[in-house]
């Protein structure tokens, strides 16, 4: 809980939900204070340091911003922090970046959830409360799933909400989500779980239709991060044979890489070898100004090094590289 003697460091802008929201004005309704790091790009110890000289108590920040401060991480016990809890946003933060975070920067570190459409804030991490693999709890927010035609109380499918900050309906397009009896369809492939407690998978638009088994690129990227702790875009190719399948490209400048092992260890887990098609490495995944991936601008780089090429279709198809990114 905030309170007046707390003071904010704001990362993202404002023109991001979270950023108006969660990091403005939140303190202005607790009558706290905060303050706006205004560089997108930044080290460990320019952050640090802003943040020291204005004796910031907490802030919000994506995955990007925190692994970009593991990243430029400099061991100095003298620095100080004075940070009682970091709130991680925009999207699902794995579990060894977050341990990471909260052993360096010695603060707990909570996983959020929340979209423009429901004011902010749906969903976040309780202290105390172990929520491995999810986003949290609803707060002051309804959360149901649906799956086909059945809205349930527990499952998997199309999460559904609805509350007093969510909106009732769009004014001139539906953007993937519509409403009915004041239900948000969100658009969001996740699961609630018995104890109320959310997972997101990915977006429904997102989906991956391989052979007519579904896969969502979020939740593939998310398997990478929290195996590798590697930043990853997973975009989908039309397939003749297979329907879909995906090509990966990964942001890293380590050059002993090994696609091939990579692959091995999503075929364990997806079970399938010819759901990968390539695997890439590119030096700076493409975003756009809100730090979520340009994927149109990533597939199109010249630069990105092919680590990883699916022989096992090719002997099976008897073609080359014909399918088109989508």
């Amino acid at each position: 809980k905030i309170t007046k003697q707390d003071k904010g460091l704001g990362i993202l802008p404002v023109t991001h939900m979270n950023g108006l929201v969660t990091t403005l004005i939140a303190p202005i309704i607790s009558d706290s204070n905060v303050c706006f790091y205004d560089r997108s790009l930044f080290t460990y110890v320019e952050f640090i340091q802003f943040s020291n000289t204005n004796k910031c108590s907490w802030f919000s920040a994506t995955p990007y911003h925190l692994k970009r401060l593991l990243e430029t991480f400099e061991e100095d016990k003298k620095k100080y922090y004075g940070y009682r809890f970091i709130r991680c946003a925009s999207a699902f933060l794995d579990k060894k970046t977050q341990l990471e975070i909260r052993k360096k920067l010695d603060c707990p570190i909570y996983n959020s959830m929340g979209m423009t459409e429901a004011a902010g804030q749906i969903c976040t991490e309780k202290p105390g409360i172990k929520c491995e693999g999810n986003v949290g709890f609803p707060i002051n927010i309804e959360v149901k799933v649906v799956n086909g035609n059945a809205i349930n109380d527990e499952g998997a499918g199309e999460l559904l909400y609805k509350g007093d900050t969510v909106i009732k309906k769009y004014l001139f397009k539906d953007n993937g989500a519509h409403n009915i009896d004041e239900w948000l369809f969100s658009g969001d492939d996740g699961y609630l779980h018995k104890d109320g407690s959310v997972t997101i998978k990915g977006r429904l638009k997102n989906t991956i239709n391989f052979c007519g088994i579904k896969f969502n690129a979020e939740e593939i990227e998310q398997f990478l991060s929290q195996e590798y702790s590697l930043e990853t875009a997973v975009i989908p190719l039309q397939s003749k044979k297979y329907g879909q399948q995906i090509n990966i490209y990964i942001e890293s400048s380590e050059q002993a890489m090994n696609g091939e092992e990579i692959n091995e260890q999503l075929v364990k887990y997806f079970g399938y070898r010819e759901l990968v098609k390539s695997i890439y490495r590119t030096k700076q995944l493409k975003r756009f100004h809100n730090r979520k991936l340009d994927k149109i601008r990533i597939a199109e780089n010249n630069d990105n090094e092919c680590l990883y090429e699916n022989t096992y279709i090719t002997k099976l198809t008897g073609r080359g590289s014909q399918d088109k990114a989508i």
